[in-house]
């Protein structure tokens, strides 16, 4: 209950231009985004006890709207399969630059799926917030190798994802991002953070290092 006072109380805060926000999930609001209805621009669904279905059918009439550049999620029942969709959904839009998705329940074949879209097919997404869900080790992996690709992205939380503060691939990873908000003109940057990703893979212990780099593949193969 607390929760979905705090998710109202932020959605009312944020969401304050009615002309330009949506913080209802509605057939209206579908209809909008399905019409491209330029006075929708954000998306603002926290705690709104969504499910991967619905989750579907919003990205379904997300795909091809070119006005709404903010979707706020957090706090519902996404899993895997909702990232997914969503991860499909980001494939084909090319408005949507910020994109949060906190306190569900998102793990690493989740994070593999979305990371597959920002190396293969998305280059407007510069913030995804994951924050509190079970991404782990693995899916940041993902990420990592997305970034490999990807150098639009220039902020990923994934704070309290089962990934340790000392990880080396935490580290890796705001190395990435750093340069990415910097000049990606430096191809030797490009090139010395590719190495430091293989040399972090070999790193790790066997089963784990097989296990990222599996998820990895997998994701980018989905992806092309």
């Amino acid at each position: 209950m607390l929760l979905t006072s705090i998710g109202d109380f932020l959605t009312g805060a944020f969401a304050d231009d009615e002309e330009t926000s949506a913080s209802y999930f509605s057939r209206e609001l579908l209809d909008q985004l399905s019409d491209n209805d330029p006075t929708i621009t954000g998306i603002w669904l926290q705690s709104k006890n969504l499910h991967d279905g619905d989750i579907k059918v919003l990205c379904d009439n997300l795909m091809r709207n070119t006005n709404v550049t903010e979707v706020w999620l957090p706090g519902n029942f996404i899993t895997d399969e909702g990232a997914k969709s969503i991860a499909h959904m980001l494939k084909f839009n090319k408005s949507i630059k910020e994109l949060f998705l906190g306190q569900n329940d998102i793990g690493p074949r989740g994070a593999a799926a979305l990371a597959a879209a920002l190396a293969r097919g998305n280059t407007t997404l510069v913030a995804l917030g994951l924050g509190e869900n079970r991404v782990g080790v693995e899916g940041a992996g993902a990420f990592a190798a997305a970034l490999r690709h990807n150098h639009v992205l220039r902020t990923l939380d994934l704070k309290k994802n089962g990934i340790p503060k000392s990880s080396s691939i935490r580290a890796l990873l705001s190395k990435m991002l750093d340069f990415n908000a910097s000049d990606p003109g430096d191809e030797s940057l490009v090139l010395g953070l590719q190495e430091e990703l293989v040399g972090l893979i070999q790193n790790l212990p066997e089963d784990v290092a097989n296990e990222v780099v599996e998820k990895a593949e997998d994701a980018l193969k989905t992806a092309m």
